[in-house]
């Protein structure tokens, strides 16, 4: 099977209804654009039709006819969404109408800035009537500002006139293109599915970014299918990987019909998310008939994807047509995105398009006004600094180093990061916030022996849970690391602690103290139960609970049950008597233990349990003999 070549450069087709694009296509590239039975009926195009140009230099041409009808919009943003160039198509017998003004409202929404512009149906009009037409359409490509000059091309579709300088213009803006990276993250857009015998789930689209090869494992999102590319296809011909800006057939292996929803999209990574939830910066048309209100309802396309979202703007108020501002967008349905990423905005009702604009944040935070300012500055930096700014707008949650090319909107090397950044289990956090954590770590366990100054330490997993909200596992276990290294902070088992901390009491908690273990020391190998004890003196019981903890901290009492606790003299006698009761070496029942410690089955059952687990006897069918003692 041949392979899929070199670089392609999309052109989209734009333009109002019966204007003639369709025409255009196919005297272009002799395939005719409308496949359906009804688009030939009617004579207008209901789906996206697709055609590769001729070209004997340049890069491959792939023409993607779009509809005009204001009925089929969603459509024309399908097909709109993933071109380089745009084929401006507008009749010199009637000059530009509404569907061509919108068509380039969401090309200049869509960052589409340059483009050629066939004036056809020449042969309708005289010379003057063209040049009124001509000038109308240049009036209206002033929208692009610096990119305007749009080489604008009479044709005849007719006659042949004007045809091969369409086509050299074509190649030449082309040309200008540049080549998107292969080693980018894979997505392809769903236009099309459906089923071929013996080929199973065919899924058709343009390639927005990175490049698949035939055998490798896929996702779809947001619907979550999974599946292997089996073949793929480019315009009839077999190839066995397609790049970035390329048209294209996946058949896919494993994954029915019916699990491929409309405005899917195929990725080929793990890290690819689809949220609900993200900042953006929007951006009203000049010609928006009315503002944007905070939290108004819109219907947000992307891709080929359309959904319903309600945008917060960063100021709560209104955002008026020709403005600029940061926003986070709620949507109904999830969407997966990337920073960077372009989406067009049209009024729910009445449907037109009002403005659109650029992902900036995968996921803001509930403060997220605050880092408005950051997003915007990530959306105008190139690749180093787009990278920190992401870094830092992570925080203390960090960013996934193969997630990172996400965040930023450029393709990057997963294994390199920026130099402020350090990378802790695949995450990179600025260096700044891992300083910050670590203060706030030391903090925290100051505030903690404050707060408790009888606990001779804090727990590892208390400390994890203050900060969990805060800062990432990964940078919490780094930072206790780097704290224990620097003889900062001392761990003692699952406690850590400052190193010059020692439990303290006060007066009257040490009185308490000596009066708990008097009652244990009095109470023999039956000694009262914490319950009793705190009746009996009086006590807190989280007090108790921690003077009978750095007793045993102290080696002065030893816990058996959380109920039971002896004093290590006590627990000595205990070991004695044990010895005592298996000098003859025979196997001892409990009755013989409770009649040398004059205590009774109940009481003395948890003792024996103690020995047992101590090594100090060993339970057979027989009885309780030494451990050492040979097996029965």
């Amino acid at each position: 099977m041949p392979d899929s070549g070199s670089g392609s450069v999309i052109v989209g087709t734009a333009g109002h209804v019966d204007h003639g694009k369709s025409s255009l296509v196919r005297a272009l590239t002799g395939i005719d654009p409308d496949r359906l039975v009804e688009e030939k009926r009617r004579g207008l195009t209901i789906e996206l039709g697709f055609a590769p140009v001729s070209v004997d230099r340049g890069p491959r041409i792939e023409l993607v006819d779009v509809p005009g009808h204001e009925d089929f919009m969603r459509t024309m943003l399908a097909g709109a969404s993933g071109i380089d160039r745009l084929l401006l198509v507008v009749a010199a017998d009637e000059g530009p109408m509404p569907q061509t003004l919108e068509h380039l409202d969401v090309a200049e929404l869509l960052g589409i800035r340059r483009g050629v512009v066939a004036l056809s149906k020449i042969d309708r009009v005289d010379a003057d009537w063209q040049g009124l037409v001509l000038d109308a359409v240049r009036e209206e490509l002033q929208r692009f500002g610096s990119d305007s000059d749009w080489p604008i091309l009479p044709i005849s579709v007719l006659t042949g006139e004007g045809l091969e300088a369409l086509r050299e213009a074509l190649i030449e803006t082309a040309s200008e293109v540049v080549e998107r990276p292969k080693t980018d993250l894979f997505r392809l857009p769903i236009d099309r599915s459906f089923t071929i015998p013996g080929a199973g789930t065919v899924v058709t689209g343009s390639v927005w970014s990175g490049s698949v090869a035939r055998g490798e494992a896929v996702q779809l999102l947001p619907s979550g299918g999974r599946a292997r590319v089996r073949g793929i296809q480019r315009f009839g011909t077999d190839v066995e990987t397609v790049g970035p800006a390329s048209r294209c057939a996946l058949s896919l292996a494993g994954l029915p019909l019916e699990r491929v929803e409309s405005g899917d999209m195929v990725v080929s990574d793990s890290g690819w998310r689809a949220v609900r939830r993200f900042g953006a910066r929007i951006r009203l048309l000049p010609a928006a008939v009315e503002g944007l209100d905070h939290a108004d309802r819109v219907r947000l396309y992307h891709g080929t994807s359309e959904t319903l979202a309600r945008v917060l703007l960063q100021d709560g108020g209104t955002l008026a047509p020709g403005e600029s501002a940061a926003a986070v967008l709620v949507t109904r349905d999830p969407i997966p995105l990337r920073v960077r990423d372009r989406f067009v905005l049209r009024r729910v009702s009445p449907m037109r398009t009002i403005g659109g604009g650029r992902v900036a944040e995968l996921a803001p935070t509930r403060r997220w006004r605050a880092s408005a300012t950051s997003w915007m500055r990530l959306l105008d930096a190139k690749p180093d600094e787009a990278t920190e700014i992401a870094v830092r707008l992570a925080a203390g949650q960090g960013i996934d180093r193969s997630a990172l090319a996400l965040h930023t909107g450029f393709p990057v090397n997963p294994d390199e990061g920026p130099g402020n950044a350090v990378v802790l289990s695949d995450r990179l956090f600025a260096t700044d916030i891992v300083d910050e954590a670590r203060e706030a770590v030391l903090e925290s366990i100051r505030n903690a022996h404050a707060g408790s100054p009888r606990q001779p330490g804090v727990p590892l997993e208390s400390v994890r849970s203050m900060g969990a909200d805060r800062y990432a596992s990964p940078l919490l276990e780094e930072v206790l690391r780097v704290l224990e290294s620097e003889g900062r902070v001392v761990r003692e088992g699952p406690l850590v602690r400052i190193p010059d901390h020692r439990p303290r009491l006060t007066d009257a908690e040490e009185e308490a103290k000596i009066a708990v273990y008097g009652a244990l020391a009095g109470g023999g190998l039956a000694p009262p139960s914490p319950a009793r004890i705190e009746e009996a003196h009086g006590l807190d019981r989280a007090l108790l609970h921690d003077l009978l903890r750095l007793l045993e901290r102290e080696g002065r009492v030893v816990s058996l049950t959380p109920q039971l606790f002896l004093t290590t003299e006590q627990v000595e006698c205990l070991r004695e008597g044990a010895m005592r009761v298996l000098a003859d070496s025979v196997p001892a029942s409990p009755a013989a233990f409770g009649s040398e410690f004059n205590l009774s089955r109940r009481e003395v059952i948890p003792l024996l349990e103690y020995l047992d687990r101590t090594g100090v006897t060993r339970r057979t069918g027989s009885g309780r003999v030494a451990s050492d003692q040979p097996q029965e």
